[in-house]
């Protein structure tokens, strides 16, 4: 039998066949990881721009009237400043939201004045190469104001960021949008006017007694009442004076941390400060006695004790005043009783 070996020529073709094998696989496994790397890069950009989204929604939800209803000082298309607080003292910043190139960008202005403050927020922001606009602005009927934006006339405010991590590549851009309503609009204020109010609350578990008669006095002195749903009341309808905290008052039941069973208000969470991009939030619990109320607001907000929330080396400090918001009017509380209410009055 003869044996027959390799020829070179065969030897050739077989690396030839072989190197285009390879070559092919390298290309596609190297396409897979560039699509790969796209896409990873694009889900952390969207990521982070909700996290910023959310962070804006805060602000512009918390802004604050600085004097003249100036709690709204710039409302532009791709421009935004308002007057709110975004760090943990009660004190309030100005704060401009823009675009700059593709970038979303911040300035901030402390209280105490001085130079505008500018950091980068998010990066990848394709709004102006797609010729959308960053913020739209709303009157109370939802309409879009398309003329004169004014602190009096904007009711919400609409927030719309188009990111894209890589303009060339799939998976192309992600839209992120929210439409945030300031508490400022939500209690229907012009001039900050607050209306006295009392709180009546039953004694004893609020399974049983699970309304509370409330009754605000107008302006003209004029007072109406009405019996609301324990959960409605809490659902974001009390909050402290200064930076809106919620303030959810409760019966305890049993002993909690030496508290014995009784009405006490469970303020927050509260922002005590931040480290890098990490909050850190705080619940405040206190019996009701220490809530701050009474006839004359000034008087309750310049004697109202100051309370400090820490958490190692951040602090935060603010003042238990009680406001009954419900839509269309904000109440400074006046009194708060506890005695039995008849459900079916």
């Amino acid at each position: 039998m003869t044996q027959r070996g390799v020829t070179v020529i065969e030897m050739l073709v077989v690396i030839a066949i072989t190197s285009l094998i390879v070559i092919a696989l390298a290309v596609l496994f190297g396409r897979g990881i560039g699509s790969y790397r796209t896409q990873f890069q694009q889900v952390l950009t969207t990521e982070d721009a909700r996290v910023q989204l959310e962070r804006i929604s805060d602000a512009v939800r918390n802004a604050r009237d600085a004097g003249a209803n100036r709690w709204l000082l710039i409302g532009e298309p791709n421009q935004l400043q308002i007057t709110t607080n975004i760090d943990a003292d009660p004190a309030a910043e100005t704060v401009r939201y823009f675009v700059e190139d593709s970038n979303l960008r911040r300035g901030v202005i402390d209280d105490d004045g001085g130079e505008e403050t500018i950091v980068t927020l998010a990066r990848s922001l394709r709004n102006t190469s797609q010729g959308q606009d960053l913020f739209a602005y709303y009157d109370r009927d939802g309409n879009a104001l398309s003329g004169s934006v004014t602190p009096d006339n904007v009711a919400r405010i609409g927030l719309t960021m188009l990111f894209d991590a890589d303009e060339n590549n799939e998976p192309g851009i992600a839209t992120i949008t929210t439409t945030i309503l300031p508490r400022q609009q939500a209690a229907g204020l012009v001039n900050g006017a607050l209306l006295p109010t009392r709180l009546n609350y039953p004694i004893g578990d609020p399974l049983e007694h699970t309304t509370v008669a409330v009754s605000v006095t107008d302006g003209e002195g004029a007072e109406t009442t009405e019996l609301i749903d324990m959960t409605v009341l809490n659902d974001g309808q009390l909050v402290t004076y200064q930076n809106s905290h919620p303030i959810h008052i409760n019966y305890q039941t049993i002993t909690v941390d030496d508290d014995p069973p009784g009405w006490y208000a469970w303020i927050g969470p509260i922002l005590v400060g931040r480290v890098g991009s990490q909050g850190y939030y705080q619940i405040d619990k206190m019996t009701v006695q220490e809530l701050c109320q009474g006839q004359d607001l000034a008087a309750i907000l310049a004697s109202c004790e100051t309370r400090t929330l820490s958490q190692g080396s951040l602090t935060y400090q603010y003042k238990p005043v009680v406001v009954y918001q419900p839509g269309g009017q904000r109440g400074y509380m006046g009194d708060l009783y506890f005695e039995n209410i008849d459900e079916a009055d």
